[in-house]
């Protein structure tokens, strides 16, 4: 993926963390910040944020 984005490179990563994980049911966008985990549909879709340095 990096390098399909003009040739960029990785270097070493100082920080990440994660916050809330929704795990929904494919093609549903809702969020809570508590986090979402739909049990009931096999296709599924994941929303985070991700924050790195």
């Amino acid at each position: 993926m990096v390098g399909s984005a003009g040739g960029a490179t990785l270097s070493k990563l100082p920080s990440a963390d994660v916050g809330v994980i929704n795990i929904n049911a494919a093609n549903v966008t809702k969020g809570s910040w508590d986090g979402n985990n739909d049990t009931n549909s096999l296709e599924k879709d994941i929303i985070t944020i991700i924050h790195a340095t």
